[in-house]
């Protein structure tokens, strides 16, 4: 898998510097995110003598067995695959006040398949958040605010993207064992040009843009274990592939965004616009103070004007946090 380290660290010093490149695609609203986050983080450093109370330092990898990985509406051309993701973060809490705390990290993702290794990726995330709590006691409801730039570096330079993405959310323990959180998030994808091979589409498949809002409940089962579910409904852009033999079938039905040749899977990759609405539930057991092992599986069934999409994911994890 190709790991072009010094174009990933090229493109978060220049966000870490403030110096975007002019070829990304930063919507105003982000840029307006950042500054409300500035903001809090100044108003907030004024009311309080700051200090740095807390590092960051988790790792973990996950197992995951996709049954429709190239997100296919047809049946005879979904592709499976089970790939490995080994993740680090380094970062640190920053204590504005007694309510209010900053987080900054790095994230570090691999992807590695077992079979379509041209989809091997690695993603170099920095993320700001702003965490403030209505009070203190372990039942008082909080708020955060998020905003994130990074790289993925794909085996395809196809694939290759700059990642942009904002969040807010909101949530509250409600009981000893019962809590809960909602989040509205948007994210941008802006990924490379391939070969145009219908006229007057783009090829710029992996230029994708959504929105999402998503609900999520834990459960404390005992000292050791919990449970969790969540729901997400999704608005935007996604591909999707198919093989040659179906690519008139989708031209036909849908209004295709951009369309270009698929090195992965054969036939074609492209974009369009759908919905989707995916549920999840995981469990959780502590094997220590900084460790813990996840199961779980979700469902995703999507759609775009005609055609359908479904999708399962079992996944199992071992995370560690320092």
């Amino acid at each position: 898998m190709k790991r072009n380290l010094p174009k990933i660290l090229s493109s978060i010093c220049d966000i870490k510097s403030g110096k975007i490149r002019e070829t990304a695609v930063f919507p105003s609203f982000i840029a307006n995110t950042a500054l409300s986050l500035s903001l809090i983080f100044l108003l907030s450093i004024s009311s309080a003598h700051a200090e740095w109370v807390e590092y960051i330092n988790d790792a973990s990898v996950g197992f995951t067995y996709n049954d429709n990985l190239n997100q296919s509406s047809f049946p005879s051309d979904e592709e499976t695959d089970s790939y490995i993701t080994p993740a680090y973060t380094f970062g640190r809490f920053y204590q504005a006040n007694d309510l209010t705390r900053l987080r900054f990290s790095l994230d570090l993702t691999a992807d590695i398949h077992d079979e379509f290794n041209k989809l091997d990726s690695l993603d170099l995330i920095g993320n700001a958040t702003v965490i403030h709590k209505f009070g203190i006691g372990p039942k008082k409801p909080w708020m955060r605010g998020n905003i994130s730039l990074g790289r993925k570096d794909a085996e395809l330079d196809i694939r290759d993207s700059k990642l942009q993405g904002v969040g807010l959310g909101a949530g509250k323990r409600f009981t000893e064992r019962l809590s809960g959180q909602i989040g509205l998030n948007y994210n941008h994808r802006d990924g490379g040009a391939g070969q145009v091979i219908v006229e007057g589409k783009s090829s710029e498949v992996f230029d994708i843009e959504n929105k999402s809002i998503s609900m999520n409940v834990d459960y404390l089962l005992d000292q050791r274990s919990q449970i969790s579910a969540s729901l997400t409904h999704r608005d935007g852009e996604f591909d999707s592939a198919c093989t040659t033999g179906n690519v008139g079938i989708v031209l036909d039905v849908e209004d295709v965004k951009a369309i270009t040749g698929d090195e992965v899977f054969g036939g074609c990759v492209y974009r369009l616009d759908g919905s989707s609405n995916s549920a999840r539930v995981q469990y959780s057991y502590a094997l220590g103070r900084h460790s813990s092992l996840n199961v779980s599986y979700e469902k995703r069934e999507g759609k775009a004007d005609v055609l359908e999409y479904d999708t399962s994911l079992w996944n199992i994890s071992l995370m560690y946090s320092q």
